[in-house]
């Protein structure tokens, strides 16, 4: 019995640490390690949903000025700099795939993005260094993999922001709600803009 759960856990580690990778390099994978995490956290389960939730709503509202400001002085410094390719394109073809856009966006990359980087990758290393060394860490590769330098200060806060949610909830399920709602003001600026 021992003997497997070391195996167990030596596995779910490596899968952690390279997550990121994984994540980078073969995207279509991601779904595999989101069902590999369900797999070894099966027993896990959410106690107290409703208090943790009104906790993590009320943090994030009280987190949104804070990005809101970090998100304008980016654009100011860094004026000479593009927008990203990506999100171009989304600006102008968002009206002609909506519905394939906010579930992408507002379903399916906040549930990957936080079972890689908070579920796995950040568990991993924080077996190896302390919560504030690890969060960085996962933070700053999470905000490099959006390869958006317009956002990296606000990813890289955001990203510090879910794992301390991670950390107080003890579930994924909190930092994925608070990303997809993210992502979703994110979309709806978008939108207004457009229709502007």
């Amino acid at each position: 019995m021992t003997k497997v759960s070391l195996i167990k856990d030596n596995l779910y580690l490596c899968l952690g640490i390279f997550s990121p990778v994984i994540f980078c390099l073969y995207g279509n994978l991601s779904i595999v390690l989101v069902a590999l995490y369900y797999g070894f956290n099966l027993n896990s389960r959410i106690n107290g949903v409703r208090k943790k939730l009104k906790y993590t709503i009320i943090s994030f509202i009280l987190i949104i000025p804070v990005i809101f400001l970090l998100s304008l002085t980016s654009k100011l410094i860094l004026f000479e700099f593009p927008e990203q390719a990506k999100v171009l394109e989304m600006k102008i073809n968002i009206y002609k795939n909506l519905t394939t856009n906010f579930i992408s966006i507002v379903i399916v990359a906040p549930m990957l993005e936080e079972i890689i980087f908070r579920g796995l990758f950040y568990r991993a290393i924080k077996k190896f260094i302390p919560f504030v060394q690890a969060a960085l860490i996962s933070s700053l590769i999470f905000s490099i993999i959006h390869q958006n330098i317009l956002s990296l200060i606000v990813l890289f806060m955001l990203s510090l922001f879910l794992t301390w949610i991670y950390e107080k909830t003890k579930s994924i399920l909190f930092p994925i709600i608070v990303h997809s709602i993210f992502n979703l003001l994110m979309l709806s600026l978008i939108l207004l803009e457009n229709h502007a």
